[in-house]
């Protein structure tokens, strides 16, 4: 199984775009590359509204996938690829079994249910005796399994070689015995507005456990990912189980020996299958149209499923969602999306097992998104679902972005659930339930509970709709676009969701709701954590100034020049040094230095009108900007005075990373897939001379999302891909996995809390996982200082910093600084590790001296013993005063500035320090009171002289400073409150 790990989204597609979108007419061929189909999607909604359940924002999920993936011709994936790159993939877990990482989940795991949610629920299935036992299936995050009807939740999927779950069966005497459709048969929460079975997990085929859903094993039916196929829908023999039917995206197929063999007994694009309740003999099966031509049928087979024909055309018709029932098996309904827009076509009814079709309803348009069935369009080629009542035979029930209720027998509907409330939205003041229904069934133990698989998770009513519960609590499914840490609470992380808004983990390992709809980038002000940012789609940015303790927020998105709309997912960064300051990405860049009071233009059509994707701000000097579209990355040395392009490509780039200690470098990504551009640095150190360094060295060929920095340790970093995480450093000109217990899954991006030694992962389908970073045998080393050893005119101003090989953290003991020359040589200043002018970042320590050096010293550092550990406590062994030396600067002119004398403490109480930090020679100096009178005189100062000044009456006073031909004056207080 784990030779395919890699197919999870090496796709191949020959578009035949786009099923039940009247923008498909704007194609010229239906196998479309992706600019033909991004050009007609744009084409057709360039004057129309962009409103919830039109499928506008499905296609721009699809969109910001892809987008990133193509070819640069716009073609996508070539088959045949993934097996070479499985294979590559598994010499390099064999090569290398020490970079395993110690991968958590963090959720999230609950919800408060209502509008919010935790992720997709395609399919449901439940044990035969047991009523406490179902499971779930997600299009992203596997089978899950309870045992106590849905207060707990496991899943064993996470090393399978696709997640997406479309089909659920278990036999009815044995259910240890399992089978599971894999890929996403509705096409994709995040890609699904591909056509024919092209989506974004695509099926290997149906799997089968003998343990209960332990393990994992392939059948008969096995697929190469390449080759594009999906299976929406199973069913099985009601008294012989080793028979089982399934609705697949090239045909029906069927197998007799309980999945070893299976035939394909008809051709066609098929999404739903039933058998007539009292004659398994009867098979019915429902077809989709993927591309706009054609109607949707319905085919008849009377032998068993060994032959179908034939039996009804939907005229207009795209999907059909078919219903029947045993309280009258003759029955069979059909609920039909037009296959232009997605909107209701109508509810089909046969009364003599599929001989004959009558139209019994075709308004209001029920799978909009609207209370009253208004609107003209839908996601009907998305979310579409239709069952019976158990026990009441006129009672049916509608799933789309909505719930509806028939109690005629599908003659006509009133609501019966809605995906929001508010003022306009819910008058009719019936129960929330999440949006955008994938599955309705009833338990077969219990006939009166009723069960809502959606967008948002799994929900049962056993009051026929009066009131809702949602059992999703423990499915860790929800899929991330960007995320946030918090800059010192390990617990605390801030996310953005496919439609499941932005959520925050709380200081307590809660998850609670920051923002609705679909969540993206998120920002955690580091130097104020309580001022928090989320996104929604395009742009729209919202800030919290309590760390969303409350809902409340400001759309601080609507204070920029113009209210630019972005791309998907907008781009911004927060300043790490200095706090509300915020850079965002349009298709300009924008600058705000009041937490987004306001805005300032900081770009001029820097990308050619093309929507930025990436923003990143250097570390020590902010000033230094880089943005880029998918195609190009531009630098600003100034705050955006002047923008140049350093870098351009045909290869979409992901993600740019400025490097930590030095800003004229960054490391960048590519998610094509190209298989020599995947990671990449650029050392722009010399100005006008940049360079460009290709690390891609062996990955395989699948899609790099993002990276993360690994201060220290040899220009290590981690990069998110398709499949999980990988590490490389430049001792090694290879990539290995570091992705142990992480599930087979799409990270879209990573970050470091390097003090807490704890690397994030934000994954789309199974939530946000931790693990420490990569632990290194090797003893801990110093790489380097700062000023050099040996350095000489350094900076009396100097700050020193001291790099290591790898991340520390404080232990206990000093810092010494000696001077040596003829006139000084002793200790001259002792700091304690845990003193506030020593701070410990990622693998540095940083000196903040706050008086400084002398001219013309030696000056020599010593280290004690245990003063540093590393991350995992071993103590350094620290270095003395011969291991780091170094020789401030001369003065350099006659003139002194008012810089170079130092009064301190000012005011004075007891003792008051003068120093002349330029002054190469002895310095004198003179008091006087205001009244003009000498309070007192010293000569010959070298460098400082401490004068005592308790007898001196309280009041201002001038010190002027005499050193060779000039002087100066400051003022100073002495014995007077400051």
């Amino acid at each position: 199984m784990f030779k395919k790990l890699l197919l999870v989204f090496t796709i191949s597609l020959s578009i035949q775009y786009v099923q039940s979108q009247e923008w498909h007419s704007e194609l010229k061929s239906e196998s479309s590359n992706f600019f033909e189909i991004q050009s007609a999607f744009d084409r057709y909604w360039i004057d129309k509204p962009h409103e919830r359940g039109t499928g506008y924002n499905v296609y721009k999920r699809w969109e910001w996938f892809w987008e990133q993936r193509v070819h640069p011709d716009g073609s996508f994936p070539e088959p045949g690829h993934d097996v070479r790159e499985a294979q590559k993939l598994s010499r390099m877990q064999a090569r290398r079994t020490d970079f395993k990482g110690t991968w958590q989940p963090m959720g999230p795991t609950t919800t408060p249910s209502g509008y919010n949610g935790l992720g997709r629920i395609n399919c449901m299935a439940f044990h035969p005796t047991d009523p406490q036992t179902f499971w779930v299936g997600s299009p992203s995050g596997g089978v899950w399994k309870t045992t106590n009807y849905g207060q707990t939740w496991s899943t064993s999927t996470d090393k399978n070689a696709v997640l997406g779950v479309s089909s659920i069966l278990v036999h009815p005497v044995n259910p240890d015995t399992i089978y599971i459709a894999t890929g996403d048969g509705d096409r994709g929460s995040l890609w699904g507005m591909t056509g024919t079975a092209q989506g974004d997990n695509k099926s290997i085929g149906v799997l089968r456990s003998v343990d209960g859903g332990n393990t994992w094993h392939q059948t008969g039916l096995s697929w190469e990912q390449s080759e594009t196929k999906l299976i929406r829908h199973m069913i099985m023999h009601p008294q012989l189980p080793h028979i089982i039917l399934a609705a697949a995206s090239d045909g029906v197929y069927k197998t007799i020996d309980a999945g070893q063999t299976w035939r394909r007994v008809a051709v066609g694009y098929f999404k739903d299958i039933a058998f007539k309740p009292d004659n398994p003999n009867i098979v019915y099966a429902a077809t989709f149209v993927s591309s706009g031509a054609g109607n949707a049928r319905v085919f008849r087979s009377t032998n068993g499923g060994e032959n179908f024909s034939i039996a009804y055309t939907i005229p207009n018709g795209g999907r059909i969602a078919m219903a029947v029932s045993p309280l009258m098996p003759e029955i069979v309904h059909l609920l039909v999306a037009h296959r232009s827009g997605g909107r209701f076509e109508g509810v089909y009814e046969s009364v003599d097992s599929a001989n004959s079709f009558v139209q019994i309803c075709n308004s209001p348009n029920i799978l909009a998104n609207t209370y009253n069935g208004s609107g003209t369009s839908g996601q009907g080629w998305y979310d579409l679902t239709y069952t019976f009542s158990p026990v009441d035979i006129n009672v049916t029930y509608v799933g789309g972005v909505n719930s509806w209720r028939s109690t005629n027998r599908g003659r006509d509907f009133s609501l019966l659930t809605i995906w929001a409330d508010g003022t306009g939205v819910n008058p009719t003041n019936v129960p929330v339930v999440h949006a955008d229904k994938h599955y309705f069934t009833h338990h077969p133990l219990e006939t009166e509970t009723f069960f809502d698989c959606n967008d948002g998770g799994v929900y049962y009513t056993k009051n026929r709709g009066a009131t809702w519960v949602d059992i999703s609590e423990g499915l860790n499914i929800t899929q991330f676009y960007r995320f946030a840490i918090h800059p010192s609470d390990t617990q605390i992380v801030l996310g953005g969701t496919q439609d499941n808004g932005a959520r925050i983990r709380r200081a307590d390992a809660t998850w609670g709701e920051a923002t609705g709809g679909d969540g993206m980038e998120c920002g955690i002000d580091p130097l104020n954590p309580n001022y928090m940012y989320t996104t929604y789609a395009y742009g729209r940015l919202y800030r919290s100034m309590n760390g969303f303790d409350t809902r409340n927020t400001t759309t601080i998105s609507n204070n920029i020049p113009g209210r630019p709309a972005g791309a998907w997912v907008t781009p911004y960064k927060l300043d790490p040094k200095n706090s509300g300051t915020i850079v965002a990405g349009y298709r300009d860049v924008y600058k705000s230095t009041n937490y987004g009071n306001s805005w300032t233009r900081i770009s001029f059509s820097l990308a050619n009108n093309n929507l930025l994707r990436n923003i990143a701000i250097a570390t020590s000097n902010t000033n230094i900007l880089y943005a880029g579209d998918y195609n190009a990355i531009y630098r600003t040395w100034n705050d955006g005075l002047d923008w140049e392009r350093i870098y351009s490509s045909a290869t979409p780039i992901s993600m740019i990373r400025v490097h930590p200690d030095n800003d004229s470098i960054v490391y960048f990504t590519h998610s094509s897939y190209n298989p020599s551009l995947k990671v990449l640095k650029y050392d722009g150190t010399q100005a006008g001379n940049g360079s460009i360094t290709n690390l891609t060295f062996d990955l395989p060929n699948i899609s790099v999302n993002c990276l993360e920095f690994h201060p220290g340790r040899n220009n290590a970093l981690y990069i998110g891909t398709d499949i999980g995480v990988f590490y490389r450093d430049d001792l090694s000109e290879t990539w290995v996995p570091f992705m142990q217990d992480l599930p087979n899954v799409v990270v879209t991006e990573l970050i470091a809390n390097y003090q807490a030694n704890i690397l994030y992962a934000a994954t789309f389908g199974r939530g946000i996982w931790k693990s420490s970073l990569y632990l290194s045998e090797d003893p801990l080393k110093v790489t380097h200082f700062s000023p050099e050893h040996n350095a000489t005119e350094v900076a009396l101003n100097s700050n020193l910093i001291i790099h290591f090989s790898d991340l520390i953290k404080k232990g206990n003991g000093n810092i010494k600084l000696f001077y040596s020359n003829n006139t000084n040589d002793g200790l001259f200043e002792e700091l304690s590790v845990h003193d506030t002018s020593v701070s410990f970042e990622g693998n540095k320590i940083i000196i903040n001296r706050s008086k400084p050096f002398w001219p013309n010293q030696q000056v020599r550092v010593s280290l004690d013993y245990d003063a540093v550990r590393t991350m995992y406590d071993a103590a350094f062994e620290g270095f003395t005063d011969t291991f780091w030396n170094f020789t401030t600067e001369k003065v350099r002119n006659n003139t002194l500035q008012k810089s170079d004398v130092l009064l301190y403490p000012n005011p004075a109480t007891t003792n008051l320090t003068v120093q002349c930090v330029s002054c190469d020679e002895p310095f004198a100096l003179d008091m006087y009171d205001m009244n003009g009178r000498k309070i007192l005189s010293e000569e010959s100062i070298s460098i400082s002289r401490e004068l005592d000044v308790r007898t001196i009456e309280a009041g201002a006073y001038i010190v002027y400073i005499r050193y060779k031909d000039g002087k100066l004056s400051k003022m100073v207080l002495i014995n007077v409150a400051p």
